[in-house]
């Protein structure tokens, strides 16, 4: 269970990389403290933040 909801968060990472028609991106992941030791029948919650720039000429690098 612990491989798939890894390959499940490696698969949505690399799809926010993927996003073509955004000039300019920052995506925040948050994971709780509570989450540092997790067996493998447990669930793991956590928050994505994505932040669009308000100035669409900004480039980041």
């Amino acid at each position: 269970m612990k491989k798939k909801s890894l390959v499940i968060l490696t698969v949505f990472i690399l799809s926010l990389f993927s996003l073509i028609c955004v000039s300019a991106l920052s995506a925040d992941i948050h994971i709780s403290d509570k989450y540092t030791k997790v067996s493998a029948d447990e669930r793991i919650y956590f928050k994505v933040d994505i932040y669009y720039p308000e100035n669409t000429v900004r480039k980041d690098l």
